[in-house]
């Protein structure tokens, strides 16, 4: 049996209310639900059975304090033929860190690496629906309506390793397990 998994940062339910406010006003976005709001630190994709345990040991052993963020500004993924609409994340060390460390695993247990640069961001829509013709125009539009978006400040004080099961529309996450961010002396 394999595994399609990535750890992220679950969104708290208020910062998810104002990112739902802003899933609007883009004909042929899909939006991703509200349960499926997160905030990816790493992709591992399909692993077996026994690599999702060690994977599982690996990440139950980082040690990092609670994580202080703050969600600014949208962008989208695809250049001229945009493909992901996404919330940006204010710069932060201790993120950048976490995200590091949950990627070291992936070299000691063998996982492919993912070529694209980590961009800390929350997808609130792929455009795979959208015409083609106009998508960059309809997107820009969206962009500049939410140029100036930003959420309060909100601590997370967990990440979580999820599965992925594709779906007719979307796929559906399952959190397999939580780790905590405490408090490093």
């Amino acid at each position: 049996m394999s595994y399609r998994l990535f750890a992220a940062l679950p969104i708290p339910e208020p910062i998810c209310d104002m990112l739902k406010g802003m899933q609007k006003g883009l004909d042929g976005a899909n939006w991703r639900h509200k349960e499926n709001l997160h905030l990816t630190l790493r992709f591992y994709g399909n692993v077996s059975e026994n690599t999702a345990h060690d994977l599982d040991a690996a990440l139950a052993e980082i040690d990092l304090p609670p994580i202080t963020l703050r969600l600014s500004g949208v962008d989208q993924f695809g250049g001229f033929e945009p493909h992901t609409l996404w919330a940006g994340v204010k710069h932060n060390e201790t993120l950048l860190r976490l995200a590091e460390k949950c990627a070291r695993p992936m070299r000691e247990l063998g996982i492919k690496k993912d070529k694209h640069t980590y961009i800390p961001h929350v997808t609130l829509a792929y455009l795979n629906h959208m015409p083609p013709q106009s998508a960059p125009e309809l997107v820009a539009g969206y962009l500049q309506r939410h140029a100036m978006f930003e959420t309060p400040e909100f601590t997370v004080n967990r990440f979580a390793l999820y599965s992925s099961t594709p779906g007719k529309h979307q796929s559906h996450y399952h959190e397999e397990a939580s780790y905590p961010l405490l408090k490093c002396n």
